[in-house]
């Protein structure tokens, strides 16, 4: 059906005259028989109107098809996300700003791409940034490494241990290990828990804050009572409900140490031999992917959606390099002292 031919329907059906119709829409009448006679086209605005006045979808209006229909039909639609709804790390296209800094610090030679990464960041998320992020990351993949880069940084263990050269060994058992390593343990914890609260606020407004409550050079957690009601309002990172030393019976749950949970958890099932495709099944079996953040969120995406190690690790993974790994670390030290 054509839209002159819907048009008309609808305001048939609703037993209103051209002169009715034209009325509630703030047209001529003449508009009205001009769109029902197909000598012109109501605009997007008009069209947004016929849709609220008659209650039914744009679609319906454009393409005479109720939604019923529409959505029996979908099979021969295209589909696509809702771009708007994707959470920012799980984005390849909205991080390629990140994605182009930390191929120029591996060495890629992209210099002469730089104008195109900055260009695609500026479009709106949607299909057409998607594809073209696409493209960028098969030029990534595949460009050379610049002449002039100093670093080797090889992956693979054997290419590391070809790098090492001699290294002295000492298989001795340290004093006092059980109390050590939970030291180790609790120490994370403790870090985790100190920078929690504020985890993501501006120096500049984290030096007044501290100032503020006498705890300037910081020596000990900041507590609720070191927020008055007036910089809950003034400052812009939101301070109010944040897990503040004195307002908590436990550490809340962190990145830094859901994985080393995660780890003993895994050599208990699997032994010191366990391979990269057994990180991967427990992690999905264990935790979710709102456990993690930045390189870790991507990588749990690629194990879902069957890139495995280590590819997991570098598939449109704009944070390959980021600090996480470090930390990710923790249980190798505990049982390997």
């Amino acid at each position: 059906m054509a839209i002159n031919e819907a048009i008309s329907k609808l305001r048939q059906s609703n037993k209103l005259s051209q002169e009715k119709l034209a009325d509630l829409l703030g047209v001529s009448r003449q508009a009205v028989q001009k769109w029902e006679t197909g000598v012109t086209t109501p605009d997007i605005n008009h069209i947004i109107k016929l849709s609220n006045l008659f209650q039914v979808s744009i679609d319906s209006i454009l393409l005479g098809n109720s939604r019923r229909a529409m959505e029996e039909l979908t099979y021969n639609k295209k589909i696509y996300p809702q771009y708007a709804a994707q959470i920012g790390w799980e984005s390849y296209a909205s991080e390629l700003l990140v994605e182009f800094r930390q191929s120029l610090e591996e060495g890629k030679d992209i210099e002469q791409y730089r104008d195109l990464f900055e260009a695609t960041s500026r479009i709106p998320n949607g299909k057409i940034k998607n594809d073209i992020a696409d493209t960028l990351f098969e030029l990534i993949l595949n460009a050379p490494t610049r002449s002039d880069y100093d670093y080797k940084e090889p992956s693979s263990l054997e290419q590391i241990e070809l790098l090492k050269g001699s290294f002295d060994y000492v298989d001795k058992k340290p004093d006092n290990l059980e109390n050590r390593i939970r030291g180790a343990w609790m120490g994370r914890i403790c870090g985790c828990l100190l920078g929690k609260p504020i985890e993501g606020i501006k120096t500049k407004e984290l030096h007044s804050l501290l100032k503020a409550s006498g705890n300037y050079p910081m020596r000990r957690y900041i507590y609720t009572t070191d927020i008055s009601e007036d910089m809950y309002e003034s400052y812009k990172f939101p301070l109010r409900g944040r897990c503040f030393a004195d307002a908590i019976k436990c550490a809340p749950a962190d990145d830094d140490t859901n994985y080393t949970v995660m780890a003993a958890y895994m050599i208990d099932q699997y032994g010191r031999d366990f391979t990269p495709r057994n990180v991967a099944d427990t992690w999905i079996a264990s935790q979710p992917k709102s456990a993690y953040c930045t390189a870790e969120r991507v990588a749990f995406c690629n194990f879902i959606k069957g890139y495995l190690p280590p590819d997991s690790a570098l598939y449109k993974n704009p944070y390959r390099e980021w600090i996480g790994a470090q930390i990710r670390a923790d249980y190798f030290g505990f049982i390997n002292p």
